[in-house]
């Protein structure tokens, strides 16, 4: 017997599961190994094996133009069409069980309908709504929210599909003291107004019905990932908002940031609650605002003070809180957050870098920006091999590498990625149990809009 039959006699008497990518997989986490086997590429080539084929995913076919029709058919990324979502999960939490300090099996990954409790809160809350999933007709009908009491609360939940913090409620009650009859208005002396969540507590919803996508749409500026919920704007001038970020849906929000949104996609941190982000943005703009708008300033911050005191709250901008976080961090991203994820440092299970350096990657977008239509395939043929292993990372159970290649895509704004996002954003999400986050990504990625004309309202 030849030294090749051999050899492909022991790979075929290996129990463990061919791995799809064989030779060219480039995974070397030791869970992976020990529960895949690789057939070398001599024995691929002699015995004519071949991978399962691989599935495509196309740009944007809204903004497709005649001339990026076949440039986008060359950027098709390759991804698993063998492996549901599910069973990915449970493929990777059996991968890690061996591990008894395995950080990525934990409640957030256990398989669950995250969105149960908006369901039930929703029925509770508007008596004759519907569930989530409406006809499209029925859902563009303003109809009157019947005889239930309305709990605030929990419409928020069901339809902005997180929960608000208390501090939240305890600006609201100080914007109240502030401007009783119109408490979304307490900031206007300084050129802030409240919205998104904060327009439920205004019953600006109490007596329509949109569709859930357009809910989740509700003042999503146009680089916020689905992890931010703006809650304060200024005049319309700049985009500039702020807004609570959250890492789960299903935990309370790890700090506030802020963002200009008709500028770029550079996100600043501003504290670990609402006060303590008013705060800031008082206190910066006084040294830099017109004389009129100082002695604005200057009253609002000796109520907001006093506010503080008495709640007895941290107005750091950097909380002890925030630098835990910081120690998680898995990966830099352009939008200055920080990517937190699940993570193995033991099996290097969870997170890996993208195919292409950060510099090469931003280099690469601006390009494409700019680029003629044609000149557009061979840009978009530089980014194929990014997306490609981004796909192999998902399927090898690294689900934080498709959220850091979907927010490094958003941050930059090329419309015409705003499918690819949307999937790499969306899957990702499931396969972290993170369904809201999923769903925000799918509507605002459906209908992203530039600009400050954002209320659905």
């Amino acid at each position: 017997m030849s030294e090749s039959v051999s050899e492909y006699e022991k790979f075929k008497q290996d129990s463990r599961i061919p791995c799809r990518y064989g030779d060219k997989c480039y995974q070397k986490n030791p869970a992976h190994l020990e529960k895949y086997k690789h057939l070398p590429k001599k024995l691929k080539r002699k015995h004519n094996m071949k991978l399962t084929p691989l599935k495509k995913v196309k740009l944007d076919s809204k903004v497709e133009t005649q001339e990026s029709a076949e440039t986008n058919r060359e950027i098709d990324a390759e991804t698993s069409g063998s492996i549901s979502q599910k069973e990915q999960k449970k493929e990777c939490i059996s991968s890690s069980d061996s591990e008894q300090n395995d950080e990525i099996v934990n409640e957030k990954i256990l398989i669950k309908d995250q969105l149960d409790i908006s369901e039930e809160t929703l029925e509770k809350s508007t008596e004759g709504d519907t569930k989530p999933q409406m006809s499209e007709q029925d859902n563009n009908k303003d109809e009157t929210v019947a005889s239930n009491p309305f709990n605030p609360k929990e419409f928020i939940r069901a339809r902005f599909l997180v929960n608000m913090p208390k501090d939240f409620y305890d600006f609201w009650d100080f914007c109240k003291e502030l401007k009783p009859t119109a408490p979304s208005e307490a900031l206007k002396s300084v050129g802030l107004e409240l919205i998104g969540p904060y327009d439920v507590l205004a019953d600006k919803f109490k007596h329509i019905k949109r569709s859930p996508e357009e809910y989740l749409r509700h003042w999503r500026y146009y680089y916020d990932p689905p992890e931010v919920f703006a809650v304060i704007k200024d005049d319309n001038s700049t985009g500039y908002h702020i807004g609570y970020f959250y890492d789960s849906p299903d935990e309370p929000p790890v700090f506030l940031i802020s963002n200009y949104g008709t500028k770029d996609g550079v996100f600043t941190k501003m504290g670990d609650n609402i006060f303590a982000a008013l705060h800031l943005y008082l206190v910066e703009t006084k040294k830099t605002g017109d004389p009129f708008k100082k002695l604005q300033v200057g009253k609002l911050l000796v109520s907001l003070n006093k506010r503080i005191e008495s709640l007895n709250l941290n107005v750091s901008q950097h909380s002890q809180q925030m630098k835990e976080r910081q120690l998680k961090v898995v990966a830099k991203t352009f939008n200055k957050i920080g990517l937190v994820v699940p993570y193995n440092k033991k099996t290097q299970l969870g997170y890996r870098n993208l195919a292409m350096e950060d510099k090469d990657l931003i280099t690469l977008l601006n390009k494409l920006e700019k680029a003629a239509p044609e000149q557009r395939s061979k840009y978009l043929s530089d980014l194929q091999p990014v997306l490609t292993y981004a796909n192999i990372a998902l399927d090898e159970c690294d689900f934080g590498t498709g959220i850091k290649l979907g927010w490094e895509l958003l941050y930059h704004g090329i419309d015409s990625l705003n499918s690819t996002i949307s999937q790499f954003l969306s899957n990702s999400y499931r396969l972290l149990n993170k369904e809201a986050f999923a769903k925000i990504a799918e509507a605002h990625m459906n209908k992203r809009k530039k600009g400050c004309n954002l209320s659905i309202i």
